[in-house]
C-alpha cells in the first residue's frame, strides 16, 4: 500500500505536522447526494439504525471506533493545509446546500499541489496528519532561530512502507527591514538523546530563501521516516534552524602593494605581498573546515543556548607565515630582513 507523508506549518518556525495519504474503496456502499437522502440520514433514522450505519461506515473506513480528537482550532496549519489539499484534488461537485470549503490561504499565488505531489497522491491511499509533539512557547516564536519537531508514526500499520515523506513549513512574507535579506533554513535529524549525552545532528536538507518570499518550504524526509518506522527508538525528532546567510570562517584575499604606498624608492623587493585576512561566521554547528578550537566549540554551544550571555567565537588566523624584505636604510645600506607573522596561512574560530 503506497503512502504519502507531509508536514505543514502556518508560519516559518511555527506549527509542524506530518501527513500520510490511504485509498479507501467504498465498495458495496454509496451515498446519494440528493437533498431527500440527506434529510433521511439526518432526520429519519432511529438511534439503533444510526449506530448500525455508523458502525458499517467506520468498518469500511478501516476505523475500529469513532475518532475523538483533542480540542484543536481548525485554523491550525494541518487542517488548513489539508483543506487546501482536499480542494486541489477533489473532482466531485459538492452536494446541494454544502458549499466547497474556501481555501485556507486565499491570497496564495502558488499551487498547493505540484505535479509531483499529484503523482504521489495518485499512488497513495490515505493522507494522515501528525501533530508536532513538542510544545512551543508562542511568546518566543519571533525571538528563536530554531524549532523542534517530533512526530508519532506509531499509527502507521506494521509492515507498511512510506514511499515519500515531506516536512512542509509555511513561510509568511516579512515586511520589515529584512525584506531583501537571504536566510538559510536547515533541517536536522536528532540522532542521540540529549538527556543522555551531547546532541548529535544529521543534516537532512536545507534551502536558501528570501525574506520577501511567501510559500511552502518542502523538505524530504522519506529515508528518515522509514528509519523511524523500522526503529521507533531512533525517532528523537527534528531540529529546524534559520540563519542569515554568511560565509563561514575562511581566508580572504588581501594584497599589500608597496608601490601603491609610494615606497618603491626604498623597498627593493618584493613589490608587494599577499597578506590575506580572516572573516566569516562561527555559527552552530561548526564544521571541520572552520578549524575551531575546543574553547570555540564550547563557546558556540553556550551561545546557541543563550545568545545574550555569550557572544559567538571570532574568526581569526590560526597559522601565520613570514616574508623577507630587501630595502635601503637611511644610509643607503641594503638590508635583507625577515618579518614573522605577516601572511595568513589558515583561519579558524577562536
Amino acid at each position: 500500500m503506497a503512502r504519502r507523508a507531509l508536514a505543514t506549518a502556518t508560519t516559518l518556525l511555527s506549527w509542524g505536522y506530518c501527513v500520510l495519504a490511504v485509498r479507501v474503496t467504498l465498495s458495496n456502499f454509496s451515498l446519494d447526494h440528493e437533498a431527500h437522502s440527506n434529510s433521511f440520514i439526518q432526520g429519519r433514522l432511529r438511534s439503533q439504525e444510526r449506530r448500525e450505519i455508523q458502525r458499517e461506515i467506520l468498518s469500511i473506513l478501516g476505523l475500529p471506533h469513532r475518532p475523538r480528537p483533542h480540542v484543536r482550532t481548525t485554523n491550525n496549519a494541518a487542517p488548513m493545509f489539508m483543506l487546501d489539499l482536499y480542494n486541489a484534488i477533489s473532482t466531485d461537485p459538492p452536494p446541494r446546500g454544502y458549499p466547497l470549503h474556501k481555501p485556507a490561504l486565499p491570497t496564495q499565488s502558488y499551487p498547493v499541489v505540484t505535479p509531483q505531489d499529484s503523482r504521489f497522491l495518485d499512488e497513495a491511499d490515505t493522507v494522515m496528519s501528525f501533530a508536532n509533539l513538542v510544545e512551543q512557547d508562542q511568546d518566543l516564536l519571533f525571538h528563536q532561530h530554531t524549532r523542534e519537531f517530533r512526530f508519532d508514526l506509531s499509527r502507521i500499520p506494521e509492515g507498511e512502507a512510506i514511499t515519500a515523506a515531506e516536512l512542509r513549513i509555511y513561510k509568511d512574507f516579512i515586511r520589515e527591514q529584512h525584506e531583501n535579506k537571504t536566510f538559510r533554513v536547515s533541517v536536522y535529524q536528532v540522532q542521540q538523546d540529549p538527556a543522555n549525552s551531547e546532541v548529535k545532528l544529521l543534516l537532512l536538507d536545507q534551502q536558501n530563501i528570501w525574506a520577501s518570499d511567501e510559500s511552502w518550504l518542502v523538505f524530504d524526509l522519506t529515508a528518515t521516516s522509514n528509519l523511524w518506522l523500522v526503529k521507533p527508538e531512533q525517532n528523537l525528532g527534528l531540529h529546524l534552524f534559520v540563519e542569515d546567510i554568511h560565509e563561514g570562517c575562511k581566508k580572504h584575499e588581501l594584497y599589500v602593494s608597496f608601490k601603491d604606498l609610494g615606497w618603491q624608492d626604498w623597498i627593493i623587493a618584493p613589490e608587494g605581498y599577499s597578506a590575506y585576512y580572516c572573516e566569516g561566521e562561527c555559527a552552530f554547528p561548526l564544521n571541520s573546515q572552520m578549524n575551531a578550537t575546543n574553547h570555540a566549540i564550547v563557546q558556540t554551544l553556550v551561545h546557541f543556548i543563550n545568545p545574550d550571555a555569550v557572544p559567538k567565537p571570532c574568526c581569526a588566523p590560526t597559522q601565520l607565515h613570514g616574508i623577507s624584505v630587501l630595502y635601503f636604510d637611511d644610509s643607503s645600506n641594503v638590508i635583507l630582513k625577515k618579518y614573522r607573522n605577516m601572511v595568513v596561512r589558515a583561519c579558524g574560530c577562536h
